[in-house]
């Protein structure tokens, strides 16, 4: 008996533009864009003028300027208070 060898495959994922999460189902990717917090149309912190942006990989933060969060483990959606990041010209 010979030894089998792997088979060659090509799959196809779906990743997101704003954090570039990926996923098996367009379904699915469709789905976390709508709410990654990344995206700016969803309003969150990482992409609002008053957060701090100190980012520690494996740890929570709190970084808002105006203290919108109410804790460190989550991110506001759709805050009221959030704006859109100036960068300089």
């Amino acid at each position: 008996m010979t030894n089998p060898e792997p088979v060659e495959t090509v799959e196809i994922r779906w990743r997101c533009p704003f954090c570039n999460k990926g996923y098996a189902s367009k379904y699915t990717g469709r789905s976390h864009i709508e709410q990654c917090w990344h995206n700016p149309a969803v309003q969150a912190c990482r992409t609002c003028g008053h957060w701090g942006g100190n980012v520690v990989k494996g740890q929570r933060d709190n970084d808002c300027y105006l203290n919108a969060k109410p804790d460190a483990y989550s991110a506001v959606k759709g805050c009221p208070v959030w704006t859109e990041i100036v960068t300089p010209s």
